[in-house]
């Protein structure tokens, strides 16, 4: 058996902003067939017909029924060959579809509102694409379109370390955010609450933290990108916790500064959103949940997707509604402390509510026909708490960590808001050419609620950030050469204030790139990697204590290069080397014990050794990537005098980490799918420096915290019947220091979580019920002064999804 490996373009217009190229890539035997009757074995399924027949008009007339048999249906009629995988058409129902029409006509009717498309290969070959834009969705390794490195490349020659989910993943971890989906990826250790991950070991959030670091102006470690524009790091904006109409996220571990810039030195988290289509679409979608302490979760999300003139203008609008308690009670309050409650509604205290308006428009001008057009426009309100997934630790409490309470009088309650406008233009020059402009304008603003007690007194945050690149990309067509070269501008205003320090802060940063990314195939099998950002970095911050008044300012150039090689060792295994550089800018930032602190920039050697490999004709994949990272001036968060309200951040001379991650996929016959991951991870503080501070000096020898030594998933999928399927994840998160200290009692992990799910579909209605973390594990995951962040309790909930 042969297997084709051929690359469907169709067109600059589906990258992220649902502008730019999908490139397909369809791993499929190209055994022959039949009579039009599906193949025999586990492979994928292929319909053949007598010859090729797509531009003439054929006379169709198929009741509606099993979506695979009216496919078959199809090819028989309008006599080509059809690829897909079983796994795609399972328990999907096609309308009837009657009377006189092209296959592309009919195809596009049979496959609305399924989340599917095609792609026609030669003249009588059409693959199926699955919802994350790759040929046979998620089941070949090459089919896979990775985008987050501002290309659109098949994951077999992505030489990045990347974990991808499709919507299929996304909606079989029943996530109630954007980073649950990722739980049980190697080496990334999500956190609830309104922290980022840590990825192989380092707080995303930012080396002051998420918290802390929205006061002291300083930036993430990994970049926040939804459909192609960064998000703030901010209170109002933290994470895009949405995932009802998510189409692809994509989890970046290394470097991915040569593409994204400085705030990704750790990786980058990318989202991309569906975009509009000229076809009339609907999606309801409702999910409540329930746990011991929360009680009853809603959400709820709604998706009108409608063409406004012909297949000129498209719009999509999404609506999506959460309202939870945080999995906590409410300490009880002493006689004495009563009075700084008064009025304050402590039933609603953990209350938490996200209201998210999407808005999307797609132009693609007859008048213009190399000129697409996407405009996005979001808006979000929520009311939530900075430290949601904290509780209270046992020594502030006389009641064992694993009641959960939170004190009512050190709770930092925020009404926030979040407004983002962004343009991306793509003008195709020639074939493979692509001129493309993306601009992005943001303001969040974090107030404190009505009901606000906390100790901080946070009344006020508000950041603005502007972004503006323009890109010229190659996408190789015909030609060896495939890449990007761009500029950008970021420009970012912060101003905050807090009441009970009266203490103030005001920033603002500017940074301007040159940048480029490029992959040059030497010969079929060897493609030599090349890529580079010169980045000009400028940054002043005032801060007011009381009447003090400190200003830093911050003026660097740095250079951010990256090398590497690919070999295709044969068609279906991949080899890279890869090295890159990072960079992270210092600042100045504000302790809780209202003394500010300087600290400088950051930077990071990487060397990643990546293989990726199908087997079985793409039914089975694995992917490996072996790294190590060598860090100069790392910086650090930890309190040097031991005390929580002192926390700063300091510069480390040398540390280093070192791991691998391995992922892997196998489809075992037609009924059985098996996902698996591990992570390994090893860090170590080498060199402090000349510091003479004990506190500093006992760290060298460390490890880095937030850094388990192994990490492993395990997730099985049973398709029942073509309709019902059975899901179940399991994932194992070893020991590790919750901060930089490594104090024995302040381990954290060395827990198992179990989740269990069951999915139902039926024409246009999928239902699912699921039970998140069956055996209702408690662990503590992170140390913060007082509290601790803990494993979110067993929760058991349920979704009703109506597409039509």
């Amino acid at each position: 058996m042969t297997t084709d490996r051929p690359i469907a373009c169709l067109g600059w217009g589906l990258r992220l902003s649902l502008t730019t190229c999908a490139v397909i890539l369809s791993v499929a035997p190209a055994a022959p067939a039949t009579g039009g009757e599906p193949l025999a074995g586990s492979g994928p399924v292929v319909y053949q017909g007598p010859g090729p027949a797509r531009a003439r008009t054929v006379e169709v007339d198929l009741p509606a029924q099993p979506l695979a048999k009216s496919l078959r249906d199809l090819g028989r009629i309008a006599g080509f060959q059809f690829l897909a995988d079983r796994a795609l058409t399972q328990g999907r129902r096609a309308p009837a579809v009657k009377g006189g029409m092209t296959v592309d006509d009919a195809l596009t009717r049979l496959l609305a509102g399924s989340g599917l498309s095609y792609s026609f290969d030669g003249k009588s070959t059409v693959a199926l694409v699955g919802p994350s834009g790759g040929a046979n969705g998620p089941l070949a390794l090459g089919a896979i379109t990775v985008t987050g490195e501002r290309q659109a490349r098949s994951l077999r020659q992505t030489t990045s370390s990347v974990t991808v989910l499709n919507e299929e993943d996304i909606r079989r971890n029943d996530p109630d955010h954007v980073f649950r989906t990722i739980q049980g990826t190697p080496n990334v250790l999500p956190f609830d609450g309104r922290e980022l991950p840590s990825i192989r070991g380092s707080e995303s959030g930012g080396p002051a933290g998420l918290i802390q670091g929205v006061f002291s102006n300083t930036q993430t470690r990994a970049a926040l990108i939804v459909d192609d524009v960064p998000a703030i790091s901010s209170l109002a904006n933290n994470t895009f916790s949405t995932v009802f109409d998510v189409e692809q996220v994509e989890v970046f571990r290394g470097p991915q500064t040569t593409a994204r810039g400085s705030n990704a030195i750790d990786g980058a988290f990318v989202v991309r959103t569906k975009n509009p289509k000229f076809i009339k679409e609907y999606e309801l979608n409702l999910e409540p949940t329930w746990d011991e302490f929360s009680g009853v979760g809603f959400r709820s999300g709604v998706m009108v997707n409608h063409p406004v003139l012909d297949d000129q203008i498209a719009a999509r609008l999404v609506v999506e509604y959460a309202e939870q308690q945080i999995p906590a009670r409410v300490r009880d309050v002493d006689n004495d402390n009563a009075g700084a409650l008064a009025g304050v509604d402590l039933d609603r205290l953990g209350e938490i509510d996200d209201l998210s308006i999407r808005n999307k428009w797609l132009f693609k001008p007859r008048a213009l026909p190399n000129l697409t057009v996407l405009a996005n426009l979001r808006f979000q309100h929520a009311r939530n708490l900075a430290d949601e997934g904290f509780v209270e630790s046992e020594g502030e409490s006389d009641r064992p960590i694993q009641d959960r309470l939170f004190d009512p009088e050190n709770v930092d309650v925020y009404d926030t808001r979040s407004e983002l406008g962004a343009l991306n233009v793509a003008y195709e020059l020639r074939p493979g050419v692509t001129l493309r402009s993306i601009t992005g304008w943001q303001r969040d603003n974090a107030q404190a609620a009505d009901t606000y007690v906390g100790p901080t007194e946070l009344v006020r945050q508000i950041t603005r950030r502007l972004n503006q690149d323009f890109l010229l990309e190659l996408d190789g067509r015909d030609r060896r050469l495939t890449g990007v070269f761009g500029v950008a501008h970021e420009q970012v205003i912060s101003n905050s204030e807090l009441v009970g320090f009266s203490s103030t802060s005001n920033g603002e940063r500017d940074s301007y790139s040159v940048f480029g990314d490029l992959t040059y195939r030497l010969t079929p099998a060897l493609r030599v990697l090349g890529g580079f950002r010169l980045q000009r970095y400028l940054a002043g911050n005032q801060l007011r204590f009381n009447a003090t008044r400190t200003d830093a300012d911050i003026q660097e150039t740095v250079f951010l290069p990256k090398l590497g090689v690919s070999y295709d060792i044969t068609p279906d295994h991949t080899v890279s080397l890869t090295a890159r550089r990072g960079y992270n800018p210092g600042g100045v930032a504000l302790s809780f014990s209202n003394t500010p602190f300087e600290f400088d920039s950051e930077t990071s050697e990487t060397l990643e050794l990546t293989y990726r490999a199908g087997f079985a004709d793409g039914r089975h994949s694995i992917g490996a990537t072996a790294f190590y990272n060598s860090f100069q001036d790392r910086l650090f968060r930890f309190n040097p005098d031991g005390a929580g309200g002192n926390t700063q951040v300091v510069n480390l001379d040398e540390s280093r980490s070192f791991g691998l991650e391995l992922e892997g996929r196998a489809h075992l016959g037609e009924k059985w799918r098996v996902d698996a991951g591990l992570g390994l991870l090893d860090t170590k503080i080498t060199d402090v420096g000349n510091s003479t501070d004990p506190n500093t000096t006992k760290l060298q020898g460390n490890s880095f915290g937030q850094d388990p030594r192994v990490n492993a998933s395990l997730g099985i999928l049973w398709f029942a019947t073509d309709a019902l399927e059975f899901s179940l994840k399991g994932q194992y998160v070893g020991t590790y220091f919750k901060d930089l200290q490594n104090e024995f009692e302040r381990d954290g992990g060395g827990y198992f979580l179990i989740d269990l799910g069951m999915g139902y579909s039926k024409g246009a209605m999928t239902a699912r019920a699921f039970v998140r973390n069956v055996t209702d594990e408690f662990a503590v995951t992170k140390r913060f002064s007082g509290s601790h962040g803990v494993l979110p309790p067993r929760t058991v909930g349920a979704s009703l999804n109506i597409q039509f």
